[in-house]
């Protein structure tokens, strides 16, 4: 393990609005300095991780990626970026497994001795990966380089972290979450999956859920993906859109749970998963659903004001269902509805409870699907 210094004094960046105060061309041959330093030592390309996602993390990100040799491939703070890094991932630095992968953590934050202490939690003694300090005081690169402090300093960030998810808990469990259809839909997924060959499995639209923790902890190799930067307390989420996702191999199966008709362009999304699937791989998929009342948009069509710029939601029809088959091959395997919100869309706030199944010949307003891939 490493530990480099950029040598930035901080005062050049406490206006970043003024051009760096004059000192741009003096901090990019810092910079430069520093990553010929680092490709000496480390193989090019140089996978690094910035930590801080404030104004010294964007100077970072924008200096870094002129460097040759430099790969940043991710930005991590206990926030998400103020502003997109050219949609880098924004990881979650309380995920045990946040910088698998990563050659060097970029110390990226306000300087004395906080920088320092955040810097023991990536490598407390292991040598997981290489350290690179932005700022230039003296007194904190000795920090960083003494092993006692260095223990010390990670009992004393890993209180900071645990504070900080004890507190971001007790807000979200003292929230009061009205019935809605995840009720039918979970316990859906939950039943096909015990009857679904396969463990490798995508869950697309994860949100702030738990729900691939859950399945996690049933035994499944979840990967989670949402295409919005959120704070998810109980797994890691990658940022990506599902609309134009790739990954390097195949999933058995695909969940996605109310999460479809929050996407535009659908159709593509329903193909991308399709490639996505191993051939014979299953998707779960749950959305709105009405053959009598599908509608493109359910904010336009009860007037109002949207719930967020450019929300978006569907109900869908058996008309999309018949088209997601000619168009990509799928094959319907099994199909579940229910009737939770009631004929009155517009005016129906509270989900029925308990929610119970209904025929496809009966009132019925969420659909649970089950295709296969051929």
């Amino acid at each position: 393990m490493g530990t480099y210094c950029v040598g930035i004094p901080y005062e050049w960046f406490e206006n970043i609005a003024i051009d760096f105060l004059g000192n741009i061309d003096r901090a990019r041959k810092l910079f430069e300095g520093f990553a010929h330093n680092v490709t000496q030592e480390l193989a090019s390309p140089v996978r690094i991780c910035i930590y801080g996602a404030g104004g010294s993390g964007h100077i970072a990100y924008s200096l870094l990626r002129e460097c040759e040799g430099i790969q940043v491939v991710g930005v991590a703070d206990t926030r998400a970026p103020s502003t997109p890094m050219d949609r880098i991932p924004y990881i979650n630095p309380l995920h045990k497994n946040a910088f698998a992968g990563v050659d060097l953590v970029f110390i990226a934050t306000a300087p004395k001795h906080y920088a320092a202490i955040v810097s023991s939690y990536f490598t407390p003694g292991n040598g997981m990966c290489s350290i690179a300090y932005m700022y230039t005081d003296a007194e904190d690169v000795q920090y960083l380089k003494n092993p006692l402090i260095r223990e010390e300093s990670y009992a004393m960030l890993k209180d900071f972290f645990a504070s900080f998810k004890e507190m971001y808990l007790k807000r979200e469990s003292s929230k009061q979450i009205e019935p809605s259809e995840r009720l039918a839909e979970y316990s859906f997924v939950m039943n096909k999956l015990r009857t679904i060959p396969g463990r490798r499995l995508l869950d697309v639209g994860t949100s702030r859920t738990s729900l691939p923790n859950l399945l996690h902890a049933c035994g499944f190799e979840v990967v989670a993906l949402d295409a919005s930067e959120q704070f998810n307390t109980c797994f890691y989420v990658e940022l990506g859109d599902i609309v134009t996702k790739k990954f390097d191999t195949q999933f058995d199966i695909v969940v996605c749970v109310s999460t479809l008709e929050h996407i535009f362009d659908c159709d593509a999304a329903m193909s991308n998963m399709y490639r996505l699937l191993r051939s014979g791989g299953h998707l779960i998929v749950t959305f709105p659903y009405s053959d009598n009342c599908p509608v493109n948009n359910i904010y336009e069509h009860c007037g109002g004001d949207l719930p967020w710029p450019g929300a978006l939601t569907r109900i869908f029809a058996r008309v999309d269902v018949d088209r997601w088959i000619s168009n990509d091959g799928w094959r319907l395997v099994a199909e579940e509805y229910f009737n939770v919100w009631g004929s009155d869309y517009c005016n129906q706030s509270v989900a029925a409870f308990p929610v119970v199944p209904v025929s496809i010949s009966e009132e019925h307003d969420v659909a649970c699907l089950i295709f296969s891939k051929q």
